[in-house]
């Protein structure tokens, strides 16, 4: 009975820092330590990478909405990487070849080869990463790439922001997203934010490594830019909106994985734990990746 309480205190004394004590800290910190970067509409050459597998449902809707983006045309460069798809993907892809986007067709291998295979066929300055469902606001580009001009930033987080349908799931995930997006501007205004998401994000190719396998790609990239010595901001009014998984049980599954992943990512980053370098980074790095991880997967193991 001993032994249990002392487990039941050290969880709640857990959960009360990770959720409450940690974002106090981070948004304290925000606050009273902030370190200001400079933006300025600079226009550098972009690719904008796109890895696909069986995305006929969505390809046509996103290469519209790229189409339409406020970036000179002729600095954007478009790459869709198809990893093996077997519909329509590829077929849609190509029928936009004379409109300026490429389509690089791979065997099926994984998103994180067919990933290393289409930066390495790419060219532009900065490289902007984004999901085949992901919708860009006309001018999110732009806006990503405009903390670019101050030479310490290395790496620009966007601004994921959910479809509203009134499903339950989906209004607790934009709440979890709300809260995040909080957390980001206060870890910008004092440094660099933990991670960006897969949906935007902006690193400069010359910081840009080979993803290894195993290893969530957006946090290993965008992290990048911090294990180098640059700062990893925030761009609130670079925006993507996407819709949330339809059923609780595929955003259940997809949560599963990145808890994992995400920690086989932390390992691959292991070097950024270390505050003698990093400073308080270290710190929200293990607050945010490594000990959120622990509080929520043991929940997830004992749901049915």
């Amino acid at each position: 009975l001993r032994v249990m309480a002392i487990l039941f205190w050290i969880a709640a004394a857990l959960i009360a820092y990770v959720y409450v004590v940690f974002p106090a800290l981070v948004m304290l910190r925000g606050r009273l330590w902030p370190r200001p970067h400079f933006s300025s509409d600079i226009m550098p050459t972009v690719s904008l990478v796109v890895v696909a597998h069986n995305e006929a449902a969505s390809i046509g809707a996103k290469l519209e909405n790229i189409l339409s983006l406020d970036y000179p045309r002729d600095k954007l460069e478009v790459l869709i990487a198809s990893d093996g798809s077997t519909d329509a993907t590829e077929a849609i892809v190509r029928s936009y070849a004379g409109l300026g986007i490429r389509l690089l067709a791979l065997p099926r291998r994984g998103k994180i080869p067919a990933l290393n295979a289409a930066v390495a066929a790419t060219h532009g300055e900065v490289l902007v990463f984004s999901d085949a469902n992901s919708m860009y606001a006309p001018d999110a580009i732009r806006a990503l790439v405009r903390p670019l001009a101050d030479p310490r930033i290395g790496g620009v987080a966007g601004d994921q922001r959910y479809l509203p349908d009134g499903d339950r799931t989906n209004q607790g995930e934009r709440c979890y997203w709300n809260l995040d997006r909080q957390m980001k501007r206060s870890q910008s205004a004092a440094g660099s934010v933990t991670s960006a998401t897969g949906a935007i994000y902006a690193i400069r190719r010359s910081l840009f490594g080979v993803v290894p396998p195993g290893v969530p790609d957006d946090f290993f990239i965008s992290t990048g830019a911090v294990a180098q010595g640059y700062r990893l901001v925030f761009a609130p009014d670079a925006v993507a909106y996407e819709p949330v998984a339809k059923a609780a049980g595929l955003e259940f599954g997809r949560k599963s994985r990145v808890i994992t992943r995400g920690l086989q990512g932390v390992l691959a980053r292991r070097g950024l734990l270390n505050p003698g370098r990093h400073g308080f980074y270290a710190i929200q790095l293990f607050s945010h990746k490594v000990l959120r991880r622990l509080v929520v997967f043991p929940v997830l193991l004992l749901l049915p």
